[in-house]
């Protein structure tokens, strides 16, 4: 094969591998980068346990990804073009070397879970208060030591993980979004037996 027929001949075995669900360990050698641009339908990427220390601003270009995993990487930093994936309600950042997140995550208008347990982030970005459909934020593990003040825009955030590292004492905070209707002024909805506060105790 000539080397366009072998670079080819790569791409199309890794389009394929994408395709099919076969994601998991990918090498750094065996990086899904040149086809990027070619699965701008794709609504669901596994790259967990993959040893990638970056990823292409090609990946901006996957405009109908919903699902996107990137758990268990060497990622340190993550390109702009990541606020491209306004179709993401689920992504898996969790055990990677992440120190901060670009502002263009505000973005992600449609994101319903945000998995960056066991990163080195010691700040988020304050468009983080932008995502205004997350239900579910993942913190533990991180260098975290206060929260933007844009977090309290999250109005339907009900799970927020995260832990205190210096004392070693993990903390679950939960911020249940009340229906409009149920709420009034002495707030008799925080006390019904069945709302997620309550349950949580019993449990």
């Amino acid at each position: 094969l000539t080397r366009a027929g072998s670079s080819a001949a790569a791409a199309a075995t890794i389009a394929s591998r994408l395709r099919r669900g076969d994601l998991d360990h990918f090498s750094e050698n065996d990086h899904p980068v040149a086809v990027f641009g070619q699965l701008a339908a794709l609504t669901t990427l596994y790259l967990s346990c993959s040893k990638l220390a970056s990823l292409p601003d090609t990946v901006g270009q996957l405009t109908s990804l919903k699902w996107l995993y990137l758990g268990n990487n060497k990622l340190a930093s993550l390109s702009d073009t990541f606020g491209q994936l306004t179709a993401l309600t689920t992504l898996d950042l969790d055990s990677n070397q992440l120190a901060a997140l670009p502002e263009s995550y505000g973005a992600l208008a449609s994101l319903a879970t945000l998995g960056l347990h066991n990163n080195q982030l010691a700040a988020l970005p304050e468009s983080i208060g932008q995502l205004t459909e997350l239900t579910t934020l993942h913190l533990e593990n991180n260098q975290l030591t206060a929260l933007p003040e844009s977090v309290g825009k999250l109005a339907h955030l009900e799970e927020l993980y995260a832990a205190c590292d210096e004392a070693g004492v993990p903390v679950i905070a939960l911020f249940p979004g009340i229906d409009a209707a149920l709420k009034t002024p002495d707030g008799a909805e925080a006390l019904n037996p069945d709302g997620l506060v309550p349950r949580a105790v019993r449990a």
